[in-house]
């Protein structure tokens, strides 16, 4: 399709169809207006939400932090190695949230 005065001369001399230039134009308008305000919308939730999640894996993080802090003394032997091991190794996880 060319500029908008052609595409008025087409349909009044009889070249092109007036459906066939409101379908054109609609899709002009959804690809060049309609999608791009769409996709700007969409990119603004996905990363507020992604600092949602950023947040929140901080905190669970940092709260797994405080829990090795504040192991009682008074547990010994394997059960607290275990315990210490398996925070240790699952701390890293809240890296890949």
């Amino acid at each position: 399709m060319g500029s908008v005065v052609e595409t008025v001369e087409e349909v009044l001399t009889g070249k092109a169809d007036l459906k066939e230039v409101k379908k054109k134009l609609e899709r002009a308008l959804i690809k060049n207006i309609y999608a791009p305000l769409m996709k700007n919308s969409r990119h603004g939730i996905v990363s507020k939400y992604d600092t949602q999640i950023t947040e929140a894996a901080s905190e669970g993080k940092t709260a797994v932090e405080t829990i090795i802090g504040q192991l009682d003394t008074s547990i010994r032997g394997k059960g607290r190695k275990a315990i210490e091991s398996t925070i240790k190794k699952h701390k890293a996880d809240y890296d890949h949230l």
